[in-house]
């Protein structure tokens, strides 16, 4: 295995929602656990209300948001058997908004922002082409997260701060004659993508809402002299 695909890989496994790095003195290559007792008393209750290994709870957190007025506490517990400890133990983790006293599940803490919207799919992100390529190529980096209510659940509002462009060129399909090659004519595509779209779910499986989306495209035909 080279040391490019060992580098992709354990970065993939960083940015997973599900799974975190070994936190507070439980080091590289022994598993670390907590008692129960040392969460706090919301942290507790997500554990007892999804019956979380209480003799495997490797971290808990918790942070206050303010939305509109509402306070509410978003908790997580890393848990579960201790995985890959040769290169640093990774474990499971729960995240969930604690409004009230009801939990509702979240598919990915804030910190985990990068590998969320790694996930979410555009509208008409790119059709065929060659030539693909975008201003921001990890378009990550121009995307917000902010706390939301929406249709009786907590999730997670994703906001373009600055538009999405992409372009590339097409070839628009065709009917084939015999003895006649494809036209001179192909497309310079530009798709444009501002707004924001809702994502909540359970944890490590976000369900994605593109209600605010907005796409603008321009296409300019170009010719190639002299091809056929």
């Amino acid at each position: 295995m080279s040391s490019r695909t060992v580098f992709m890989c354990c970065f993939l496994i960083l940015l997973s929602p599900s799974f975190g790095l070994a936190e507070n003195g439980g080091g590289g290559d022994a598993p670390y656990y907590i008692p129960a007792s040392q969460c706090n008393a919301d942290e507790r209750k997500l554990i007892l209300e999804y019956q979380l290994p209480l003799d495997q709870i490797h971290t808990c957190r918790s942070r206050t948001y303010s939305v509109e007025g509402r306070e509410v506490t978003m908790v997580a517990v890393e848990y579960g058997e201790a995985l890959g400890c040769s290169a640093g133990c990774i474990y499971q983790n729960f995240p969930a908004v604690l409004d009230g006293d009801k939990l509702y599940p979240m598919p990915a803490e804030e910190r985990k922002k990068d590998w969320l919207v790694s996930l979410a799919r555009l509208p008409t992100y790119k059709l065929q082409g060659t030539s693909f390529s975008c201003n921001y190529p990890f378009w990550q980096t121009i995307t917000r997260l902010d706390l939301e209510w929406n249709k009786d659940t907590w999730g997670w509002r994703v906001s373009f701060t600055e538009p999405l462009v992409c372009k590339w060129i097409e070839l628009p399909p065709v009917d084939f004659v015999q003895g006649q090659g494809p036209p001179d004519k192909e497309q310079q595509v530009y798709r444009t993508w501002e707004g924001s779209m809702f994502v909540s779910g359970e944890p490590g499986d976000p369900h994605w809402v593109y209600d605010k989306i907005t796409v603008h495209e321009r296409r300019d035909v170009l010719r190639r002299q002299g091809r056929f």
